[in-house]
């Protein structure tokens, strides 16, 4: 059985990797929504671009996310 590595709280690695990615997929939605929305306004369109911009913002916030745990 592999033991994980532990931070100084006490927590994993694998945890702590999780929340970062978690907390990059939320400020990634929190920029799509109003980019979604202003995009919407400006097409007259914002029934489609409103979740366009939430996933744009969700798969943007996934590679930033991805790439920081890959730096670890």
């Amino acid at each position: 059985m592999k033991n994980k590595k532990t931070g100084n709280n006490g927590e994993t690695d694998g945890k702590k990797s999780e929340e970062k990615l978690a907390m990059c997929m939320g400020i990634g939605m929190c920029f799509g929504l109003p980019l979604g929305t202003l995009i919407g306004v400006l097409t007259k369109n914002i029934g489609l671009w409103l979740p366009m911009g939430l996933c744009f913002g969700m798969m943007f916030g996934i590679i930033v996310g991805s790439l920081l745990k890959g730096e670890q």
